[in-house]
């Protein structure tokens, strides 16, 4: 019994976070709705401010494109991702658009590239993180609890040795563990910092 109850626990919460972004989505569309459109001769004109500095044309920007980056993320929903993480990602590749903007390309060509590119690759590191085993990500999860444990009790970081013991497997195994945990974060440091 005391299982079921554990999962009806889980589910509640479940429950509640998905009504909780469903809430937070809709207000985050009400106010979408109230986003003031450019048209194109207006992109064009603070694309241009914005290359001498223009803060007001930043912003303008940024906020005039709001809606476009729901659009976008819209066409990738259907491919593993909530569209919450859609936009959130979106946004911030809009945001760095604009940014980076340099006059090179058209300014919509420019965010339209950036916000895609941004949303494809979330959902590629949603894809590798899927791709990994569920013993290797049970086994990964012993060695942090097991680290974090010997590092609070002896003040020091164990060896190979020590968790190998601990968690009852070879040395390579918790090497090559370690290694994928490793690689898993430098990729997605990676793709951030891009």
């Amino acid at each position: 019994m005391d299982s079921e109850e554990n999962i009806k626990d889980v589910n509640v919460e479940a429950t509640d976070a998905t009504s909780a972004a469903g809430l937070a989505m809709s207000y985050y569309e009400k106010e979408l709705e109230r986003v003031n459109t450019l048209t194109l001769e207006e992109t064009d004109e603070y694309a241009q401010e914005l290359l001498y500095g223009s803060e007001t044309a930043r912003n303008a920007l940024i906020e005039a494109n709001l809606p476009l980056v729901k659009t976008i993320a819209q066409s990738f929903s259907d491919n593993g991702l909530p569209m919450e993480d859609l936009i959130q990602e979106g946004n911030l590749a809009l945001v760095m658009a604009v940014n980076s903007y340099n006059g090179e390309v058209r300014f919509d060509e420019h965010i339209i590239t950036a916000i895609s590119e941004a949303m494809q690759e979330a959902l590629g590191a949603e894809n590798i993180s899927t791709d990994i085993s569920g013993h290797l990500l049970e086994i990964i999860n012993q060695i942090s609890v097991a680290t974090q444990h010997i590092a609070e009790k002896e003040d020091r970081q164990p060896t190979l040795s020590e968790l190998s013991k601990l968690l009852k497997i070879s040395e390579d195994e918790v090497r090559i563990a370690m290694k994928i945990s490793l690689d898993a974060m430098t990729r997605n440091d990676l793709n951030f910092e891009n």
